[in-house]
C-alpha cells in the first residue's frame, strides 16, 4: 500500500501518522475518485475504537492519508512474540474491536481486510481497529479491477464467500476475520494450517476449523 510516517502537525499541534500511497495504486484518474470515495465513507464512522481519518492530502503527485497516531503496536507483532494471550486480555481486545465493527457496519462501511495488522493497541491495551474504508479501493487500484466479485482481503483473515467469490462483501467477511482472530488470540496459531495460501484457502471452503479448546501451547504463526 505504500509507507506510514510518524509526523508533527504544525497546524494542530499533534502527531499524527502520515501514510503516503504508492504512486502506481492512485495513477489511474478513477481508482484516485474511487479512493476518496471510500476514504469519505470510512472517515464518517466516529467510535473510540476505530482509528480515525484526519485527511487525504497531496504534494506534487504525491497523495497520502493523515490519521490519527497510536502510541503502541499491532495486534500482529504482539502475537508474534507472546503467543496465547491471557483469556482476560483476549476478550477485552476482542470486545473492543467487536464494538468497532458493530459502529461501523451500522454506517454501511465494511473494512474487507480486518487482520492482526490493522489492529492497533496503545500503551493502556486499548485497540483501534485502521484502514476501515482503505481495503476495497487499494485492492481494486492494485489489480485494475472493479467488478464484483474481485478477491478483497489477505488470504489468511479471508471468509469463504472471498475466497469463492460471486458477489459483493458484505458485514459478514468482517465477522468472520473478527472470529479467526479472535481464535488465534486465544490458541496462539490460527485454525487452518497448510504449505500455501492456495491450501489454507482451500481448507477454509472445505474443512471444519478444530474446536478451541482442544488446541495446545502457542504455535507458530
Amino acid at each position: 500500500m505504500g509507507s506510514v510516517y510518524k509526523a508533527y502537525d504544525r497546524e494542530l499541534d499533534r502527531m499524527v501518522a502520515l501514510k503516503v500511497i504508492r504512486p502506481g495504486l492512485v495513477a489511474d484518474p478513477s481508482a484516485v475518485r474511487r479512493f476518496k470515495q471510500e476514504l469519505l465513507l470510512g472517515s464518517k464512522v466516529s467510535h473510540r475504537n476505530i482509528l480515525r481519518i484526519h485527511d487525504l492530502g497531496d504534494v506534487d503527485g504525491m497523495k497520502f492519508i493523515s490519521m490519527a497516531f497510536v502510541d503502541g503496536e499491532d495486534l500482529h507483532k504482539i502475537l508474534r512474540r507472546e503467543g496465547r494471550l491471557p483469556v482476560d486480555r483476549a476478550v477485552k481486545i476482542a470486545r473492543e474491536i467487536a464494538e468497532a465493527l458493530a459502529a461501523a457496519h451500522a454506517e454501511g462501511v465494511v473494512h474487507r481486510d480486518l487482520k492482526p495488522q490493522n489492529i492497533l493497541i496503545d500503551g493502556s491495551g486499548t485497540a483501534f481497529v485502521s484502514d476501515f474504508g482503505l481495503a476495497k479501493s487499494l485492492a481494486s487500484a492494485a489489480a485494475g479491477m472493479t467488478r464484483t466479485g474481485e478477491l478483497l482481503g489477505t488470504p489468511r483473515y479471508m471468509a469463504p464467500e472471498q475466497i469463492e467469490g460471486g458477489g459483493t462483501p458484505d458485514h459478514r467477511v468482517d465477522l468472520y476475520a473478527f472470529g479467526l482472530i479472535l481464535y488465534e488470540m486465544v490458541t496462539g496459531t490460527v485454525p487452518f494450517h497448510g504449505d500455501s495460501a492456495i491450501q489454507e484457502l482451500l481448507q477454509r471452503v472445505r474443512v471444519r476449523a478444530p474446536d478451541p479448546r482442544t488446541e495446545g501451547t502457542a504455535e507458530g504463526h
